[in-house]
Formats: C-alpha cells, structure tokens, sequence
C-alpha cells in the first residue's frame, strides 16, 4: 500500500488501494486516477505475457480517454456529473513509433495494479470523472 500523500484525496486513494478488480477485457471502462483527478477511458486492446510464471496472465492494456462533457451546474463543487462517449482509436504512427495516434498503454505492476507511471492508476470496470479545481 502507498502513503496517503501521494492522493490529492481519500477517494482516490481508496479506489487505487481496493482488492479485487475484474481482468480487463476489450470493451471494459477505466478510470485514470491522477493525484486528485479522475478520468475515464475505454479498453481496446488486451496484451498478454507469452512465457514464463505469468504466462496466460494481462501484460498491458491499450485505452484511449473517453469524450466527457460535464452535464450537471453545479459549477466548482464536489459533486460532478459526466456524460462519456467512447473514442476509437485512430491509425496513425504517433512519436513513439507506435501505429495508434490517440491511445495510452499501461502496464501491470508487481502488485498486480495496472499504472501509466508511478503514482498514475486505472481503475477497471468503472467509469467515473472528477476535476478537482483547487490547483
């Protein structure tokens, strides 16, 4: 488990630190915790590790961020809702040489959690939004 410093806030911290999240498949929603943000995103591709003792088992994860419009009034307040529209994925070679434009990789961490770097999560099987407008 990772200090409570390293989340903006305790609802993020509870989702990154909770056991027990689906196997991601293509099609599946993720939500990016980023320090005291949230944003949500939808699987297109699933990777999986060829040999050894995690043969069988989710390498990596190819996503791309989902179209969000925030559809409530509430202005800068703590309740936030978000209507999504799932982006396909674009052909196109981005600067990593890669064949997708608009993507994001994360790869699956020792302790099982998939991460984009080191203090940046997904959450899979759920869809959420939240722009904390304190920074």
């Amino acid at each position: 488990m990772t200090k409570l410093t390293n989340y903006g806030n305790l609802t993020n911290y509870w989702l990154v630190n909770t056991k027990g999240q689906p196997e991601p498949v293509v099609g599946q929603y993720v939500t990016v915790v980023q320090y005291s943000d949230r944003w949500s995103g939808t699987i297109h591709k699933v990777e999986f590790y060829k040999s050894g003792a995690r043969k069988g088992m989710v390498r990596r994860i190819m996503f791309t961020r989902d179209d969000c419009k925030r559809v409530d009034s509430y202005g800068m307040s703590d309740t936030q809702y978000y209507e999504c529209l799932t982006v396909e994925p674009k052909e196109g070679v981005d600067s990593s040489g890669d064949k997708w434009s608009n993507h994001h990789w994360a790869n699956r961490c020792r302790s099982g959690k998939f991460r984009l770097d080191k203090y940046t999560y997904l959450i899979i099987g759920l869809r959420e939004n939240y722009h904390d407008f304190s920074f």
